[in-house]
Order: structure tokens, then C-alpha cells, then sequence
């Protein structure tokens, strides 16, 4: 499966800089950067899988990543069907993986038991959640996890943000299929200073060196 950028959508606002004399206005994150990928019609996994590539084109020191995905895991061989029969939770992967290649597993082959019923909704990776995506091993549930299996969403925290994240999806086994509709991932930055706070600073900075040269 070719792998697909989604739009990418950040909110900027123009930071003043102030060196020595010179003003110089430049764009910086203002705010958490999100994007969301939504294939047309949802995709299908039945023992295969494929990368969801999630561009980011400012550059900054991420703070937090968190990433929500929208699913279904029954047990039939037809995109949004649901028979109620066996749908084999345990054959569910996904993993995370930034621009810098650390790897975070959201969800491991065989966190959940084969379970019954079958899923579908949104599950938010948060590391700073209170359970762990897999505490009912039995079955998924919507709601806010943190990751089951290899490395932590923090582990993301202080590397650059800029360029491609991969979302990585798979289905182990065949006869009972994995659908996925959606992603959201949200880097939060480092806080720029504000423009005044800088205009502030390097004036002090000029007045400062002036007053050195009187004394002088």
C-alpha cells in the first residue's frame, strides 16, 4: 500500500525577535500542531498492513505527541460489517514513528485475548492517561490509553517535529479484518517567548552595553 501525506494544518503567529538593534519578525508555533488523516471510504486490512505518513513542515522541539485513531476489528472479510462473530483483537498492530525514527508500539500483536463482538470507534494514546489500552484484555474500548508494548509516547519529547511521522497499521491474520478510518496526531511545542518579552529583553540588552560604555 503507497503510503499517503495528509493536509497539514498548524496555527502561526509572528514572533518579534529583537537582536541588539536589529527587529527581525519571524513565524513560530503558536499553539498544538494537529493533523488528520481521513482516507476516503475508510481502508482494509486482512493479514496486511501499510503506513499512514503524517507531514510536518514547521519546525520545532516537540513537548507532548499524542495520536487518536479511529478503527474497527470484526470478525468478517468486508469493510464496516460486523457479525458478531470472533474478531481477534490479538492480531491488531499499530506503531508510531517520528521523523528522528523512534519507534512507540500504540498497540502490540496479542495485547488483547481473540475476544467477541467486535470494535469500532476512537482510541486516544496519551501517556499521561490512567490505563493502559489493553487493562480489559478481552475487548478494546473508546476512550483515552496509554500504549501497550514497546517504548512510551515520551519518548518523543525533545525531538524536532519537522518532517514525516509513520503510522504504521496491521492485521497479523486473514478471515477477520481490521478497518481504519482515521488519525489526529498533536505535537505540542516548546512555548515561544512572547514578542514583548523579547522587544523587552533586547533593549535591556542595548541599554546595558551603553551604560558600560559611560562607566567606562
Amino acid at each position: 500500500m503507497k503510503n499517503h501525506i495528509p493536509a497539514f494544518r498548524s496555527k502561526l503567529t509572528p514572533c518579534l525577535l529583537v537582536l541588539a538593534p536589529i527587529l527581525m519578525i519571524s513565524p513560530c508555533a503558536e499553539a498544538a500542531v494537529q493533523i488528520t488523516d481521513t482516507p476516503a471510504g475508510g481502508l482494509y486490512f486482512d493479514a496486511s498492513s501499510g503506513t499512514r505518513t503524517f507531514s510536518v513542515n514547521t519546525m520545532f522541539i516537540v513537548t507532548e505527541a499524542t495520536i487518536e485513531i479511529d478503527f474497527e476489528k470484526f470478525g468478517t472479510q468486508q469493510l464496516g460489517v460486523n457479525d458478531g462473530s470472533t474478531p481477534f483483537y490479538n492480531e491488531i498492530v499499530f506503531t508510531l514513528t517520528s521523523p528522528g525514527f523512534t519507534t512507540v508500539s500504540l498497540i502490540a500483536g496479542e495485547s488483547f485475548e481473540p475476544g467477541g463482538g467486535g470494535f469500532r470507534g476512537v482510541i486516544k494514546f496519551d501517556q499521561a492517561a490512567l490505563n493502559v489500552v489493553n487493562v480489559n484484555p478481552a475487548s478494546p474500548s473508546a476512550g483515552t490509553f496509554r500504549p501497550s508494548g514497546a517504548g512510551a509516547l515520551t519518548d518523543f519529547v525533545g525531538e524536532q517535529a519537522f518532517g514525516n511521522w509513520s503510522l504504521f497499521i496491521q492485521d497479523t491474520e486473514s478471515a477477520d479484518h481490521l478497518g481504519y478510518y482515521s488519525a489526529t496526531l498533536t505535537l505540542n511545542p516548546v512555548p515561544e517567548p512572547t514578542g514583548l518579552a523579547l522587544l523587552s529583553l533586547g533593549v535591556g540588552s542595548l541599554l546595558l552595553r551603553r551604560s558600560r560604555r559611560t562607566v567606562a
